[in-house]
């Protein structure tokens, strides 16, 4: 029974965020729908194009975001697997210990399969986003490009209990019985590796015991390891046209037209393959960014799809100090409709977002943004039926992001921010997080400019929800 637990140990093995485009919004927490002045406007508010005097400009952008959580499940794995050293060694006593806690017995087994189950929720996995576009803007007409790819790799636990029991405790019809009796096999189950049995008569002649195809045992499990992989390339056409309201106070209003192209990439990599079960390391199966990256190649296209939206932004000045800003994104829901029917379309769904900027004193800018309607952290999640990856929402964010940015003489941009998920307020199931960011931009003149930022919510060490981010942009004006 050691090795049955042990063995429910080894199938778990196999067994998310904010993304921000462009490193002035990653610099400053994401807090820009009011205070955006570049080409991500096609982004964050189309509006500011209407605000823009300068003929032609064109930026570059990359960046990314890293999250794991799947670390603190990879923690229980390492309790549980040294907790099989307090179980007896041999068959006879530790048919004695189970006679004397059967009951503490089905508690331990039944708190294991509960984690296991637990690997199989959607977000449990390392997620890397990445983006990367240009745009370029000619008067108050822009046209852009942003390539969103989201990589995810996650587990796949068959939790099975006759799946979790190795075939060499499956050749003996001593243990066959107890495993029945103890609920670890179903009567069909037995009756395969048992046929005819009888209690008032056993005939041991009739014992099978396991054989392969048979659907049972440790060697039949289809435990795996899941690559998934949606790639979304974004093509806007963004207008903006600003209105003056007085000497200090003007209105814009702009809109994006999006048509949305996106190609999903998935693979599996089986887990018990030549796999030494006696001498098993829990680390082997620990999967972190550095694997999901070695792993990349193995992703193979499943399906494309394609989709529109339309975003449509205010943004205004009221005096010489405060600044305001709307974005609706997405305001007609729609979908994105894939040419594999295994996939359900991916809706996309409205987003409002509202800001208000400040400045503090010169050249100094105070920002912040606000979600009013909750937006979907979409996941995946493996279907065996399907065989197939498919779109799960684990949770749902509301986000309140909070920067400063100080400008020194027009060549410096020093920036700060914070960014964190408001929704746990309404919705329990919402994990609090909270990321903190940095950034520096640099002019030449006024045509060149560069930026840089980092985001973190590892503030303190922890092993959970571990989130790593840093953007870059590069671009010119004239």
């Amino acid at each position: 029974m050691q090795r049955i637990i042990l063995s429910i140990i080894i199938a778990a093995i196999p067994s998310i965020g904010a993304d921000l485009v462009g490193a002035r919004a990653q610099g400053m927490g994401g807090a820009q729908v009011a205070l955006v002045d570049d080409v991500t406007a096609a982004f964050w508010n189309p509006a500011a194009f209407g605000l823009q005097d300068n003929i032609f400009s064109t930026d570059t952008i990359f960046g990314f975001t890293a999250f794991d959580n799947l670390t603190e499940y990879i923690n229980q794995l390492h309790e549980y697997y040294h907790l099989k050293d307090e179980l007896p060694r041999n068959y006879q006593d530790f048919m004695d210990y189970l006679a004397d806690n059967s009951g503490e017995a089905h508690r331990y087994v039944d708190n294991i399969i509960a984690s296991l189950n637990a690997l199989n929720d959607p977000g449990v996995g390392v997620v890397w986003n990445l983006h990367s576009g240009a745009a370029t803007k000619i008067g108050p007409v822009v046209l852009s490009w942003l390539n969103e790819n989201r990589l995810e790799v996650g587990p796949w636990v068959d939790t099975h209990l006759s799946r979790l029991i190795p075939s060499e405790y499956l050749q003996t019809h001593q243990n066959v019985l107890v495993l029945y009796t103890e609920g670890l096999l179903t009567e069909e189950e037995f009756n395969l590796l048992w046929p005819g049995y009888d209690p008032d008569d056993p005939d041991t002649s009739a014992f099978i015991g396991d054989k392969p195809g048979n659907d049972i045992a440790l060697e039949e499990n289809r435990s795996i390891i899941t690559l998934n992989g949606v790639v979304l390339n974004n093509l806007a056409l963004s207008y903006g046209y600003s209105f003056e309201l007085g000497r200090d106070d003007y209105i814009s209003v702009g809109a994006s037209l999006r048509f949305i192209y996106g190609e999903r990439h998935g693979d599996s990599i089986s887990v018990l393959t030549d796999t030494d079960i006696a001498n098993f390391d829990p680390d082997i199966f620990a999967v972190g960014s550095s694997w999901l990256l070695n792993s990349l190649f193995a992703l193979r296209s499943i399906a494309i799809g394609s989709g529109f939206s339309v975003d449509l932004g205010v943004q205004g000045k009221l005096g010489d100090y405060f600044r305001y800003g709307v974005l609706a994104r997405n305001i007609i829901p729609a979908e994105i409709n894939w040419d594999d029917p295994r996939f359900k379309p991916t809706p996309i769904r409205p987003e409002l977002r509202l800001g208000v900027a400040f400045e503090a004193w010169e050249g100094v800018n105070l920002a912040l943004d606000l979600d009013i309607l909750a937006v979907d952290e979409l996941s995946s999640v493996y279907n065996p039926q399907s065989g197939v990856e498919e779109d799960a929402i684990p949770y749902r964010e509301r986000i309140l992001a909070l920067g400063a940015e100080w400008d020194i003489g027009g060549i410096l941009a020093l920036r700060a921010g914070v960014n964190t998920n408001y929704n746990t307020i309404f919705e329990e199931a919402s994990p609090a997080k909270l990321f903190v960011s940095v950034g520096v931009g640099f002019n030449i003149g006024d045509v060149f400019h560069l930026s840089l930022a980092v985001m973190s919510n590892l503030i303190t060490p922890k092993d959970v929800d571990a989130g790593l981010g840093c953007s870059f942009s590069l671009g010119f004006t004239l």
